[in-house]
């Protein structure tokens, strides 16, 4: 006995009205398209894990620095407000700033300064033959400088790649996530070479507690030196016993920044990267890959059936 045929719409019937068995007994018909171009997007998945870069993730997890006194600070900040001066209100907001300004231009400035790192991470414009920065050949180059020209936008001439170039890399690349109940914040960075991943991420947590520290250490000298001037002039006795303690949580303060330890983010261990790449994610591709390739087998089944129902007509 013959195999049941699938009922298909006829010219007869309306497009519009197409009821789920109707559209099974399309896609039915259909089938061996279905299954070519689902096997042609699992190819090209494939196809795509073989030939993409893979990138690792370095990470590092942060917590606010144990500021010891934080709460004496604050109560010698409110006495000394009594004598006419305003002073710091502890290290509350340090982490937060310490997590800003590791995508900041000064973080990158003071990153850019170590060149083997910059030679590293911008490798495609270091020539080690001639060990000099060079422009890296573009054939497109004057086919974008034509469109730039054309749509009035600004042409830049290459540069050796500093801190401009290094901040926009943080800003692509860099991730900050930041748990507020535990205060945890975890740092990551990606490239295609872990152990460049791991260094770049170690440089800029090292560079971001810099200048805190140096931000910090300038202030405070700042209040101190105030502080002494205030203390020549003050007669009241309140007031020198406020300014006195002040003056001495300041030195402790500035002791603290000068220790070399840690300033506003303490690091939860070492910088450490993923043993597999973050990207791409096989099973993620492939399954983009199976849908993208049935999503494209059903549209062309239903654009066989249309012909099919044209060439009825006709």
């Amino acid at each position: 006995m013959n195999d049941p045929q699938p009922i298909v719409p006829t010219a007869s019937e309306h497009d519009n009205s197409l009821t789920a068995g109707a559209l099974m007994a399309i896609a039915w018909a259909g089938k061996w398209a279905i299954i070519a171009c689902t096997a042609v997007g699992l190819l090209l998945a494939i196809a795509f894990l073989h030939l993409a870069t893979p990138r690792y993730m370095a990470f590092l997890q942060l917590v606010p620095t144990e500021q010891s006194g934080v709460q004496v600070s604050r109560n010698i900040t409110g006495i000394a407000s009594l004598a006419g001066i305003n002073l710091p209100r502890g290290q509350g907001s340090q982490f937060a700033f310490a997590l800003e300004t590791m995508k900041g231009r000064d973080v990158a400035m003071a990153i850019a300064k170590d060149q083997a790192l910059m030679r590293r991470l911008f490798a495609k414009e270091w020539h080690p033959e001639r060990r000099q920065w060079a422009e890296p050949p573009d054939s497109l180059r004057a086919a974008k400088n034509s469109v730039k020209a054309l749509l009035a936008m600004k042409i830049s001439p290459w540069t050796p790649p500093g801190a401009s170039e290094l901040q926009e890399y943080l800003q692509k690349n860099l991730a900050l996530s930041e748990d507020q109940k535990r205060s945890i914040a975890t740092v990551t960075l990606t490239h295609s070479d872990p152990e460049l991943a791991r260094d770049m991420l170690a440089a800029v947590y090292r560079a971001s507690d810099e200048h805190q520290r140096a931000r910090m250490e300038g202030r405070t000298a700042a209040y101190i030196d105030y502080i002494a001037r205030k203390l020549q002039t003050v007669q009241l006795a309140e007031h020198r016993e406020a300014l006195a303690n002040a003056l001495a949580e300041q030195e402790r303060m500035l002791m603290m920044a000068r220790t070399g330890q840690p300033f506003a983010a303490d690091a939860l261990g070492i910088v450490s990267v993923t043993d597999d790449p973050v990207f791409p994610k096989t099973l993620v591709v492939l399954a983009v890959g199976l849908a993208a390739g049935g999503l494209a087998g059903l549209g062309a089944a239903f654009l066989l059936h249309r012909r099919r129902l044209q060439s009825a007509i006709a």
